[in-house]
């Protein structure tokens, strides 16, 4: 695969246990369809229950076009926010690809532990139960 901003091959990258596809000029890295959401879990496994399903919440979702290919399949990407943060991913609705910017792991994994800690208790036992 390349990277659809550089066109330069992607590389294996792990987050922990779960690998992405990064690209070693502008640190892109393109999880296919659950690799990002397995990441988040192997890197810290307190946020398993804090998930943000993009695809079943597709049709409430604020899609912004991109000018990139999915590195994957090649159809346009769409980005959107993860969940309550911040982050701006770019998702492929044709095979459920995410790229991310460099740095935005590392800032889904950081706003998601500032979510969890900032959760009332009964909260957060009720959902972890689920």
């Amino acid at each position: 695969m390349k990277c659809s901003s550089c066109n330069v091959d992607l590389e294996v990258q792990l987050e922990g246990p779960v690998k992405g596809d990064e690209c070693p000029k502008c640190g892109r890295t393109w999880y296919e369809e659950d690799e990002l959401r397995s990441a988040k879990d192997a890197f810290d496994p307190d946020l398993n229950w804090m998930d943000f399903e993009i695809w079943t919440e597709w049709d409430a979702l604020d899609l912004k076009s991109k000018q990139l290919a999915c590195p994957s399949c090649g159809e346009g990407l769409v980005a959107v926010l993860y969940g309550d943060t911040d982050v701006e991913v770019d998702c492929c609705p044709s095979c459920r690809g995410l790229w991310l910017e460099s740095g935005d792991f590392a800032a889904i994994v950081e706003a998601l532990t500032s979510e969890l800690l900032n959760k009332p208790f009964a909260e957060y036992v009720k959902a972890s139960l689920n």
